[in-house]
């Protein structure tokens, strides 16, 4: 679901006339009843204007799209920027998850980064790890997505200027970082080379509202994964012959419109087994 979708040039004129977070909040509360936090409010007010200064650079403002707060069908969580546009080859669709952090820091024996926030005393995800699960969503669970567009999974953190130990740059996060591309304050230039070249050239406005009509296709990749996990399950009486009767159904609705719901009573284990658990 499409929460806010302008083109480029009314984006920064929305940003520049104060009226970008009211689009916002009032598009969330009239599509999904959500009614933001202040602490929401604030960090689009100081983040998203940093995006406006970026898109700047741009060509053809008219023609290039932005979408903000996303919600993948059939997930709760919404996706920060969505940018679409096109090179002189592809349609593309930039994926970006934005952070606010100033102050970044390891936190020894985990993959947990302190960011010097309120939301966790724990520590925080790795930003790319969040703009690849929406990529691989996208990707994997709607496919005829990629028929479209080229996805690329971007994480930009506008205020954060980094030293030369980069901890968004630690050897730990080295296979995640192969998948992601990581931006912030200190390498701005890179990012607005790269939105240069892969948002140059005139989108159609049907392109754009195909987002907002996804259906569930899930790529031949993801089921095949899905059936790997399935198959690691060891199935025992009763509940091998349930598993057999509802793959039957499935596999027959498979090329079909039709939605099926199973509601099946009953144990996940066997009686007998029931002994051996402590409740």
């Amino acid at each position: 679901m499409i929460i806010y979708r302008e083109n480029i040039k009314t984006f920064i004129h929305d940003c520049e006339n104060n009226n970008l977070v009211f689009k916002i909040v009032s598009e969330l509360k009239y599509k999904k009843g959500v009614v933001p936090t202040e602490k929401e409010k604030q960090s689009w007010e100081t983040t998203l204007s940093s995006i406006r200064n970026n898109l700047d650079v741009l060509n053809n403002k008219e023609d290039q799209y932005i979408l903000l707060e996303f919600v993948v069908p059939n997930h709760k969580k919404r996706i920060d920027i969505l940018l679409v546009g096109s090179d002189k080859t592809n349609k593309n669709l930039a994926i970006i998850e934005l952070k606010g952090w100033s102050k970044i820091s390891l936190i020894d024996n985990s993959n947990l980064l302190n960011a010097n926030t309120s939301y966790s005393k724990y520590g925080l995800m790795h930003p790319a790890y969040e703009s690849f699960d929406y990529y691989d969503i996208l990707k994997n669970q709607y496919s005829d997505i990629e028929e479209k567009f080229k996805l690329f999974p971007i994480s930009y953190l506008p205020n954060y200027i980094s030293n030369d130990s980069n901890p968004l740059l630690d050897k730990k996060y080295d296979e995640i970082l192969k998948l992601v591309d990581v931006y912030s304050k200190s390498n701005k230039d890179e990012l607005l080379k790269f939105l240069e070249e892969k948002f140059k050239y005139r989108i159609d406005i049907q392109d754009v509202d195909y987002l907002n009509k996804l259906e569930y296709k899930p790529s031949k990749s993801f089921i095949e994964h899905a059936k790997k996990c399935f198959e690691d399950i060891k199935l025992i009486g009763s509940q091998r012959e349930v598993f057999e009767i509802v793959s039957s159904i499935v596999n027959k609705n498979m090329n079909t419109n039709k939605k099926t719901i199973f509601l099946i009573s009953g144990y996940a284990v066997l009686e007998n087994q029931l002994s051996h658990l402590n409740y």
